[in-house]
């Protein structure tokens, strides 16, 4: 099998209370394209909706790159794993990385009809993000001439989209056509700038040679990296040298969000919850989403709210609060440092058949070529939400940055953080 690099992280997140992690399908077009920066569990019921995803077939490899722009996501994985069974290593990372496109371009646009469907969706979503996230061997972006004429490829590949495609669940019709054309393009134009960019960083010896030694580090198991081990210092030592590195090797900036796409990211108008408060002055969040959920009062008012809202202001964003019928809804990212002045929570998700809750969220920061200074900002956001009518038991949650103009950046200091807060690192269970 190749050996996955990914160039994605997977979102972390936390809450006042333990919870579990469940990623919402549409947080996968920011998992993937926002990279650097930052893709559930499944059953049969019904013949109708037989997804979760529905088993895809076993291709030879010549005949999958023969049907390479009509097969779907799935189907796309399943032909890199028949490549590389054949030996064929290029061939299986086109695979890959056109599986990648067109699953962004199926959870963007192609709506699942029932939660059924939407299992199947999430299952594609772990799929791409978990087990299909890579890019390939290194030696192959090390090789000049092999990655040019992947590039290349993938370049010149669109995935079609027909009447009877199935990307592997029941979806709503009609489909936007020219949204779905526009998100395949977008999605693969920025694919391959992050694709340039790591093979400029992997063709310099000194980023390679680190490299190396720390997956031969990492691949004698994790007793070697426990804190205070000889390893675990190498390892944070091989991290410094490689930060070194990359801030010396421009990356090839990333094509931004046509404006076509950009409504279906923006706060959205419909949403049945309320803001009650955003700013960038939260508590620091590590590297990855914090999300908590305040059923009282008094929860919100014994928790970091009250450590970044002033004490009349916080009181009377709470007096605005039904609690009977709602809770709130409080977001923090980690530390950005080129916010340009929004942070919000575009979708909160309730499904009542696995007992749970998915919320996405966004800060606006300059794009990649803006000259403006940087300056860290720690953004949150904070909504009440309508109480549904079932116990949640487990939380999912994204805080993606969505990038948008050049504008003068935000700064501010961050809060201390509490110690209450629960680590939400495993996977629901299934």
């Amino acid at each position: 099998m190749l050996r996955a690099f990914i160039l994605g992280h997977p979102f972390t997140a936390t809450a006042n209370r333990a919870m579990t992690r469940g990623p919402s399908t549409a947080v996968f077009l920011l998992a993937i394209m926002t990279t650097t920066r930052s893709v559930m569990c499944a059953e049969t019921e019904s013949a109708e909706s037989e997804s979760t995803q529905r088993n895809a077939t076993d291709i030879p490899c010549a005949q999958a790159i023969e049907q390479s722009t009509s097969l779907n996501g799935m189907e796309l994985f399943k032909s890199a794993e028949a490549c590389a069974r054949e030996e064929r290593v290029d061939d299986a990372v086109f695979f890959l990385v056109v599986g990648q496109v067109r699953a962004i371009a199926d959870m963007s646009v192609l709506e699942p009809r029932s939660e059924l469907d939407e299992d199947a969706a999430a299952e594609l979503y772990g799929a791409s993000y978990y087990t299909y996230g890579g890019a390939g061997p290194d030696d192959m972006y090390r090789d000049a001439d092999r990655i040019a004429e992947m590039l290349r490829r993938l370049r010149s590949w669109r995935p079609s989209l027909t009447d009877g495609y199935d990307p592997g669940w029941n979806y709503e019709r009609p489909v936007d056509g020219d949204r779905y054309r526009l998100m395949a393009d977008y999605s693969i134009r920025t694919r391959l700038t992050q694709l340039e960019s790591y093979r400029n960083l992997i063709q310099d010896d000194r980023y390679y040679a680190i490299q190396q030694e720390r997956q031969e580090i990492l691949a004698q198991g994790n007793s070697r990296t426990v804190t205070g081990t000889e390893d675990a210092d190498r390892i944070q030592e091989l991290d410094r040298m490689a930060a070194i590195i990359r801030s010396s090797i421009p990356s090839v900036p990333e094509p931004p969000l046509p404006k076509e796409l950009l409504v279906h990211y923006r706060p959205n108008p419909d949403a049945d919850f309320v803001e009650l408060h955003a700013a960038f002055n939260g508590i620091e969040a590590g590297t990855g989403t914090t999300l908590d959920v305040f059923e009282s009062r008094a929860e919100a008012l014994d928790s970091w709210l009250s450590r970044v809202i002033a004490p009349a202001e916080l009181q009377q964003l709470l007096d605005k609060v039904d609690f009977q019928h709602q809770t709130i809804v409080a977001m923090r990212f980690a530390a950005v440092d080129s916010a340009n002045g929004k942070v919000y929570i575009r979708e909160i998700e309730y499904r009542a058949r696995h007992q749970y809750m998915s919320v996405i969220g966004y800060v606006v920061v300059n794009m990649p070529d803006c000259k403006e200074p940087k300056t860290w900002s720690y953004p949150f956001v904070v909504v009440a939400s309508p109480r549904p009518d079932f116990e949640v038991q487990s939380y999912g949650a994204s805080m993606a940055m969505l990038t948008e103009g050049c504008k003068p950046t935000v700064g501010a200091e961050p809060a201390s953080e509490p110690d209450r807060d629960v680590d939400m690192s495993e996977a629901p269970a299934s």
